[in-house]
């Protein structure tokens, strides 16, 4: 048995979950009834209607606000993403999906600002409402720590959705999502694309 594995006593009580793992199970089942999926687990063997497959990514942070999956036809390889957020009230909710995407799904982590040469705003709490802070100039690095989804998106219509990521680094506060690309993207070209289209 590999050593990470707690070992379970005959008759004893099993171990608590993390919160980690329970925020984990909770967006799993959201992810599945999303896409009227099953399981990665169930895929092969137990899916005689041919649902899709979900499967949690290894980048992703569900204690942090994000969880994202794999979603692929049991047919074979290809699919996509689908992301979920966190709201305020603790609810996962769709916050975007596809093959293209320039978010963050795993916090903490490097991020720009692409605000398509306006700067950002960084408020005090998630929401435009919230006092600001101060002004960041694009190609801003931030570190991304946590994230709230505001505005939930919509699966069946294709529609993403939007909130705030909790920054540190150069400042510290909350930033508007659709105002921030991963670092690792190399710039806002693919931000804009898809922010723009």
């Amino acid at each position: 048995m590999p050593p990470s594995m707690p070992t379970l006593v005959p008759g004893a009580a099993a171990p608590d979950p993390s919160p980690v793992d329970t925020e984990a199970v909770a967006a799993l089942e959201i992810a599945i009834r999303t896409v009227n999926g099953v399981a990665e687990t169930d895929c092969e063997t137990n899916n005689p209607e041919q649902r899709s497959c979900v499967s949690p990514l290894r980048e992703t942070s569900p204690e942090r606000g994000i969880a994202a999956f794999s979603i692929r036809q049991p047919s074979g390889p290809g699919g996509g993403v689908l992301v979920l957020g966190r709201t305020d009230a603790g609810e996962w909710r769709y916050w975007f999906g596809g093959q293209q995407y320039y978010q963050r799904t795993a916090v903490p982590g490097d991020m720009l600002v692409c605000a398509d040469g306006d700067g950002a705003n960084v408020r005090a709490a998630p929401g435009f409402e919230a006092p600001i802070l101060t002004l960041l100039t694009d190609l801003t690095v931030v570190i991304a720590v946590k994230f709230v989804l505001t505005e939930p998106g919509s699966y069946s219509l294709g529609s993403a959705g939007a909130g705030w990521y909790r920054i540190s680094g150069v400042a510290a506060g909350w930033m508007y999502s659709t105002l921030l690309a991963d670092a690792r993207t190399e710039g806002c070209a693919l931000r804009n694309a898809l922010v723009n289209r």
